[in-house]
Order: C-alpha cells, then structure tokens, then sequence
C-alpha cells in the first residue's frame, strides 16, 4: 500500500543523517507524547529503534512499533520495555500466501503476536482483505478465531480496505460491504474493539465500550477527535478499563 514510498530509489529523496538522541529531542520540543517506527518496515533497522525507544522511555514518551511481524522471538526480548504497543499487520491467514506473495511465513507472524501479548505489551492486528486472495469466509473466520482463542477478545482488530496498486493493479478494490460484513462476523465470534479501516464511513473507526456501548472514542480515518473516557482510561458510564496507551490528544479531522 506504500509503493511509493517503499521503491524510492537512492538520490530521489531528499534524506538526511539523524541520531537517536536528536529524534527524541524533536519530539520534546514539539510536545509529543509518543514516536512511532513505521514506513519503510521498522525491522530493518532493529538497532535504531532499540536505541531511540530507550531514550525516550527516560522522557516519558510512549514508543509505538508498525511492523510486519516477521521478527525473531530473541529480537522481541530486546524491546519489550522499551515499545508500548505494536501494529502488526497480518497479510492472510494461509501460510500458501505469505509463501507465494510475501517470500515469508506465517507462523512467525503468530507466535510474535502471542509473545508480545504474553508480555503485556499492547497489541493491535490488521488484516488487509484482498479480493480473491484472503477475503474468504473460511481463512478470515479462522484469523479471527485465532485472535479470541491464542491472544485475547480485547486486542484491538483492524480489517483494512485494499486499493490496486503495483503488483495486484489487476485487483479491484475491496467492497465496502465485504469489511462491514467481516466486521460483524468478528463482533459474533466475541471480538471486542473491532475496527473497518481505509472506508472512511462514520463510526467504523470509533471505540465504544464493549460491555454498555458508550461512545469512548471518535475519530475520523486515523484521526483522533473526541474522548469520552475518564482521565484513568475507563468508561465513564460502567467503569470498564479500556485498553488504551497513553492519553491521546485531540486533533481536527482531515481529508485524505
């Protein structure tokens, strides 16, 4: 989904040198409450992360990784403590697909999934449906599945709208009834926060309180707009504890 990004090619971009101590200065001068590592895939530079989230733990700035998933068990051990929540962004359910379509497995993805809920690091999936490739009723029905069965009902799901771009152009885009449709079948099998992701229709991206469903959170797209949750992260009509990291700032919506 980041072709462009992904395939800049050397000397296309302008780019520049900085230190882990100088990322973390940025974010105090600017008063931000959190860094995340994403675009290009953070792995790939294990060592940066690991350093610029040790300082900024010292600063109180929380530390959110994206990240395809593929990463060792040993590695994780090095950021936990360090990373308060990670995105992980599963790409099918088969082992067939990583196999043919991402050079990978699928395994590694899961048990990196497990270990960091294990660990009490906070934990949200997405799963991008792809027509004709991983949007079956059979292989969404068992990532789900899997979620409330190996981690917990109240890891946050993301199922994210695919739109045809470099390799899959031939692909259309995904129907907005089919994630709509995916979304209840997740709310059936017990998932908690469950969320459509890249449709842009009101409410598909709010958080409401899966035990009295109080609106918590609004947001539009990737932005957030409103809270209604208590300064403890509670829900201010049944007491519930939500899983939230930090205490979001409220920022204006805007159009993509």
């Amino acid at each position: 989904q980041y072709y462009s990004i992904s395939q800049a090619g050397v000397g296309s971009q302008v780019t520049f040198e900085i230190s882990p101590k100088e990322v973390v200065d940025l974010a105090k001068r600017y008063g931000a409450s959190s860094i995340c590592y994403t675009h290009n895939e953070p792995t790939m530079w294990y060592e940066f992360v690991k350093d610029v989230s040790k300082l900024s733990k010292g600063e109180d700035i929380k530390n959110v990784l994206v990240t395809n998933g593929y990463i060792t068990l040993e590695a994780l051990k090095g950021l936990v403590g360090c990373i308060d929540a990670v995105h992980i962004k599963v790409m099918s359910f088969s082992e067939g697909f990583y196999r043919d379509y991402c050079a990978g497995e699928l395994a590694p993805v899961l048990d990196a999934s497990k270990y960091l809920v294990k660990n009490g690091v906070h934990v949200e999936l997405s799963y991008l449906v792809i027509p004709l490739l991983n949007d079956s009723s059979e292989e969404v029905g068992r990532f789900i599945d899997w979620v409330v069965n190996e981690l917990r009902v109240d890891v946050p799901v993301h199922f994210a709208r695919f739109f045809p771009v470099y390799k899959l152009a031939d692909r259309p885009p995904t129907p907005a009834d089919t994630l709509m449709g995916i979304a209840n079948t997740a709310y059936e099998k017990g998932l908690e926060y469950v969320y459509v992701n890249n449709v842009f229709v009101e409410g598909l991206e709010d958080t409401h309180c899966p035990r009295c469903r109080t609106l918590l959170i609004t947001r539009y797209g990737s932005n957030f707009v409103n809270s209604n949750l208590t300064g403890r992260n509670e829900c201010p009509s049944c007491g519930l504890k939500i899983p939230v990291v930090g205490k979001p700032k409220v920022s204006p919506p805007k159009l993509y």
